[in-house]
C-alpha cells in the first residue's frame, strides 16, 4: 500500500508542476499581451518586463518539452500530452512575431492579430492545464476509493 501512495503521490506532483507551468503560461501571456494593447511600451521598465515575461514563456515551454517524465505521467491518465504543448508553442511563436512585428511598426491590424493569438494561445495553455486538473482529481478520487477498499 506504501507503494502504491508513493507512486500516486509523484503521479499528482507531476500534475500540479504540469497545472503551475500552465498557469505560468497564461497569466504571461494575457500580461505581454495587455502590455502591448495598451501601449504603455516606452518606459524602461515595461521594454524589461515583456523581454523578462517573453523568455519566462519560453523557458516554461521549454522545460514542458525536456520534461520527459513529466508528459508520460500525465499522459498515462489524461488527454494531455506532447502535442499540447508544441501547439502552444507554435501559437507563442506566432505572437512573438507579432508583437516584434507591432514594436517595429505599430498598426491597429497588427493589434487586432496579436488579440487574437493571445487568446488562442491562452485557450491551448487553459486548456492543457484543465486537462490536468481533471486528470488530478480523478487520480484522487481513485486514490480514495482504494484507500477506503483497502
Amino acid at each position: 500500500m506504501i507503494c502504491f501512495i508513493f507512486q500516486k503521490v509523484k503521479v499528482l506532483e507531476s500534475d500540479a508542476s504540469i497545472i503551475n507551468r500552465m498557469g505560468i503560461i497564461r497569466r504571461s501571456i494575457q500580461r505581454i499581451t495587455k502590455l502591448e494593447i495598451s501601449g504603455n511600451q516606452n518606459s524602461y521598465s515595461e521594454i524589461i518586463v515583456d523581454k523578462n515575461l517573453i523568455i519566462e514563456i519560453d523557458l516554461q515551454i521549454k522545460s514542458l518539452l525536456e520534461d520527459e517524465k513529466l508528459l508520460f505521467l500525465a499522459k498515462e491518465y489524461s488527454d494531455f500530452g506532447i502535442e499540447n504543448i508544441k501547439a502552444i508553442q507554435a501559437k507563442w511563436q506566432n505572437l512573438k512575431l507579432l508583437l516584434e512585428n507591432h514594436q517595429k511598426k505599430p498598426t491597429n491590424n497588427i493589434l487586432i492579430e496579436i488579440l487574437n493569438e493571445s487568446e488562442e494561445s491562452w485557450e491551448l495553455a487553459n486548456f492543457a492545464a484543465l486537462s490536468a486538473q481533471e486528470a488530478t482529481e480523478g487520480k484522487i478520487s481513485g486514490i480514495k476509493n482504494s484507500i477506503l477498499f483497502y
